[in-house]
């Protein structure tokens, strides 16, 4: 990375990693790779991808030195790919509308209208949760961001999604 003189970093934007701001590039893990790079004296080479499973797929293949994309440790991934240490404590959440059906028990989830963003840890965490819930079915979507598919349980078009406590 020193000798190439730039750290290719691979991100998504998102409100909880990179975005453009009020006063230009900002976000958690864009904060950090800034710094990181600031640190090693070189350049920082951002390659945005549209979701978590395009960001997996661009650090596999090799297109970056790293990935800051607000990624969740699972067991799956930590097989694929070396975690650096964490930096921040982040719960997964079934999140529903007020006024709605609210599950108060993982057996309670197969009575609500699941909707989870395809290709991330959520998924992962559903199916290692039908292995005791076996009724538990959900929808998953590739076009949706997590904060779009929040929106769509705001406004009544589904019932409960999966979100990480940040967002």
């Amino acid at each position: 990375i020193q000798s190439a003189g730039e750290l290719d970093v691979i991100t998504r934007n998102s409100p909880t990693t990179y975005f453009y701001g009020r006063h230009g590039e900002t976000g958690m893990e864009y904060e950090l790779a800034r710094r990181f790079a600031d640190a090693l004296g070189v350049e920082l080479n951002l390659i945005v991808k549209g979701s978590v499973a395009e960001t997996l797929q661009a650090l596999e293949n090799g297109r970056g030195d790293l990935a800051a994309a607000g990624l969740t440790r699972t067991r799956d991934r930590q097989k694929r790919f070396a975690f650096g240490p964490g930096y921040q404590k982040v719960q997964q959440q079934v999140v529903c509308r007020r006024g709605g059906t609210i599950p108060r028990d993982w057996e309670d989830l197969p009575d609500v209208e699941l909707l989870v963003k395809a290709g991330t840890s959520y998924v992962e965490r559903l199916q290692e949760i039908r292995q005791v819930v076996h009724d538990l079915e959900w929808r998953e979507t590739a076009s949706l961001s997590s904060e779009q598919i929040l929106a769509k349980v705001w406004h009544g078009e589904v019932d409960c999604t999966v979100a990480d406590s940040n967002i």
